[in-house]
C-alpha cells in the first residue's frame, strides 16, 4: 500500500486506531480526523513509532458538512490524492428500554451514529468514484441482531447499511467500490469493562482484514457486506440479556 492515501474516519476511535495501525505498516499515509484532541494526541503518542506510513491527525467534526468538505480539499492539496475512506464513526451505548429512554437520549444516539456516515459519503464518494478508490464501512452486531436497551444501535447500524446500499446503488457504472465490514465480536485490545473472552478480534485481525479489502487484487470486489469473523462462526459474540420483567397495563376501548 505504499504511497497510496486513506482516510480513517473515527481513526481515534477503537477499531479505527486498529486500521489506521495496519495501513501505517503496510506504508500509507493516513489521515485520521477526530473532533477531540485529546483523542488525536493519545493516538499520536501510540502510533507514533509505526511505519513505514505517515499519519496526519486532523482536528475536524465529521458531522459539520463545512469541516468535512475543508478536510477534503485539504487533503486533496497536500496529498493530491485520495484512494479510500473507511468509515468507522459512531458510539456504542446501552441506556434504556424503549418504552424509557427519554427523547433527548434517542436524538443524540440516533444523530452520532448516522449523520457522520452521511457527511462523509456525500463528501467524499465523489472523489472516489473519480479515482477508483474504495469506501468502507464499519458496523457491529447490532446491524444483524435486535440489541435489547440499546434501540438505537440496531436501527442506526441498520441505516448505515442501507446508506451503504443506496451509495453503492447511485455510484453504479463508476469506479468506486463499496463495502461494509460487520465486526460480529468485541476487539480484544480495546474492549472496556469486560474480561476478555476466548475468540475475540484482536487489532492485528481488524487491521489486517481492512487492509486486505482494500487492495486493488482484493479477490472479492463485488461483495458489498463482509463479516469478521464469519457469520456461522463459533466466535461470533452476543452478549446474553436476561429478560426483564414487563408490566402489561390494559385500558377500556372507548366507543364514539
Amino acid at each position: 500500500m505504499k504511497g497510496t492515501v486513506a482516510l480513517v474516519a473515527g481513526g481515534a476511535g477503537h477499531a479505527g486506531s486498529c486500521i489506521a495501525q495496519t495501513l501505517l505498516d503496510r506504508g500509507a499515509t493516513v489521515i485520521a480526523p477526530s473532533r477531540s484532541l485529546s483523542r488525536l494526541s493519545a493516538l499520536g503518542a501510540r502510533l507514533d513509532a509505526r511505519g513505514p506510513g505517515e499519519l496526519h491527525l486532523v482536528r475536524a467534526d465529521l458531522a459539520d458538512t463545512a469541516e468535512a468538505e475543508s478536510l477534503r480539499d485539504l487533503v486533496l492539496e497536500r496529498h493530491g490524492r485520495l484512494d479510500s475512506v473507511i468509515a468507522s464513526l459512531g458510539t456504542f451505548e446501552r441506556e434504556a428500554r424503549i418504552d424509557e429512554m427519554d427523547r433527548a437520549t434517542w436524538d443524540r444516539l440516533v444523530f452520532d451514529n448516522l449523520t457522520p456516515h452521511f457527511v462523509v459519503a456525500r463528501t467524499f464518494a465523489p472523489v472516489l468514484a473519480d479515482s477508483g478508490g474504495v469506501y468502507v464501512t464499519l458496523a457491529g452486531i447490532t446491524a444483524n441482531e435486535p440489541m435489547t436497551f440499546a434501540a438505537p444501535m440496531s436501527v442506526t447500524g441498520a441505516g448505515l447499511r442501507m446508506l451503504l446500499r443506496v451509495l453503492a446503488a447511485e455510484y453504479a457504472g463508476t469506479a468506486i467500490r463499496c463495502h461494509e465490514v460487520t465486526l460480529l465480536a468485541p476487539i480484544l485490545d480495546h474492549w472496556f469493562g469486560f474480561a476478555p473472552q476466548p475468540g475475540w478480534l484482536t487489532a492485528d485481525e481488524v487491521g489486517r482484514f481492512v487492509a486486505d479489502v482494500l487492495d486493488p487484487g482484493w479477490a472479492h470486489p463485488d461483495r458489498l457486506l463482509l463479516s469478521l469473523p464469519e457469520p456461522d462462526s463459533p466466535r461470533v459474540w452476543r452478549r446474553p440479556t436476561p429478560p426483564r420483567p414487563v408490566e402489561h397495563r390494559t385500558s377500556a376501548a372507548r366507543g364514539r
